[in-house]
Order: C-alpha cells, then sequence, then structure tokens
C-alpha cells in the first residue's frame, strides 16, 4: 500500500485526515504523514514556481507541471466534488 501512496499525487486534506485518524498502526500512521509531507512539499515547490514565473523578468520563459499547480492546491486543501 504503501508504494502505491508513495506513486500518488497523494490525498486532499479532508481524506488525508480521515484516514490518519482511522489508522490504527502507528507506523501505517508515519507512513502516511510521510509520503503526504513529501506531496505537499512537491506542490508548494510548484507553487513558487508558478508564482516566480509570473514575474515580469521571466515572463519569456514557458510553464511545465508548476501550470496548473494554483488548481492542484486548491483541490488539495478542499477536495474534489463527487470524488468518493
Amino acid at each position: 500500500m504503501e508504494s502505491a501512496f508513495s506513486l500518488s499525487a497523494g490525498l486532499c486534506f479532508p481524506h488525508f485526515s480521515l484516514v490518519v485518524s482511522v489508522a490504527e498502526d502507528l507506523e501505517t500512521r508515519k507512513a502516511l504523514i510521510r509520503v503526504q509531507r513529501e506531496r505537499m512539499e512537491q506542490l508548494l515547490a510548484q507553487l513558487k514556481e508558478y508564482v516566480d514565473k509570473h514575474d515580469y523578468r521571466r515572463t519569456s520563459e514557458e510553464f511545465a507541471e508548476e501550470k496548473n499547480s494554483w488548481m492542484r492546491a486548491i483541490d488539495a486543501i478542499s477536495g474534489m466534488k463527487d470524488v468518493f
């Protein structure tokens, strides 16, 4: 399960909170938190890059994976409608 979760984009905060609260095993909770933290750190780095590329000195640079990071951040905080 951990390897599959490691390959994912992580969970939205509402579902992450739920999963961590029902995980009975301490090691499972630690693994969930570690992977989720890694995913959120990646998203934060992409958000920073998104903001930086809006600087007038970098307007000629193409957007890459950070181009929709702001939408993914909103989804991560609020969850997506009708996912579950």
